[in-house]
């Protein structure tokens, strides 16, 4: 069981948090932005430009 919020790219199914489809590829793209060396900042001004919303 999971209590709390879930974390971006995950959702809330039967009192357990699993995989959410509709944001995974979102957060791969960000792991992968940060692994490319961008930082937080620079990540988080990429997703603002493209007016993602949470």
């Amino acid at each position: 069981m999971y209590l709390g919020t879930c974390p971006l790219g995950y959702k809330r199914e039967n009192k357990k948090m699993v995989i959410d489809e509709t944001t995974k590829d979102l957060v791969i793209r960000i792991f992968n932005m940060y692994l490319e060396g961008k930082s937080y900042q620079t990540i988080a001004n990429i997703l603002n430009l493209e007016k993602y919303l949470h």
